[in-house]
């Protein structure tokens, strides 16, 4: 189901079950593919190859105004700080509904921002993700355009009209 937030706005993130603080905003997720196009020598036109879902890079913003709002920030910044040299990263849960519409479900931190006064009483947090995703066998050709789909009572029409002319010849 399509976000649709005049109905059930949502301000918040949720990272590996915990709840961002203050007012989280999200800014250029988008689902990316990759194509290549191959072209005939003196020939017009083109074969378009589906090379996969490319990783979403991504940031959110995390607006914050009161003593509580960054009580909360101490507490969620231990899931966005750097790993301890020696350690890897870890991928983390993520949900907010814009990102299920996209199909992003897990992200690595790429980088984490100081806090910036923006306005007077509203300091902004800028987090950049990566979509993290295994990987999946992706490398195909179109068959080319899809016609509209074929109704399957008409087809059972047109094979059954097929049996009466084969039975009338005889």
């Amino acid at each position: 189901m399509a976000f649709d937030p005049t109905k059930a706005p949502v301000d918040y993130i949720l990272l590996a079950g915990k709840k961002s603080p203050g007012i989280a905003e999200i800014d250029r997720a988008s689902s990316l593919r990759t194509w290549d196009e191959r072209r005939g020598y003196g020939l017009s036109g083109a074969t378009t190859i589906f090379r996969g879902v490319r990783l979403a890079h991504f940031i959110v913003r995390l607006r914050l105004y009161t003593a509580v709002d960054f009580a909360s920030w101490a507490e969620f910044a231990v899931l966005v700080q750097r790993p301890p040299t020696g350690e890897r990263p870890r991928q983390l849960e993520i949900w907010h509904p814009i990102l299920e519409d996209l199909g992003i479900t897990a992200v690595g931190v790429e980088e984490l921002g100081q806090p910036v006064q923006t306005r007077d009483g509203e300091w902004t947090i800028e987090i950049k993700f990566i979509e993290y995703r295994k990987l999946q066998p992706a490398l195909s050709r179109p068959e080319g355009a899809q016609a509209a789909p074929v109704d399957p009572v008409d087809r059972r029409i047109e094979e059954l009209a097929a049996q009466v002319q084969v039975l009338s010849a005889l």
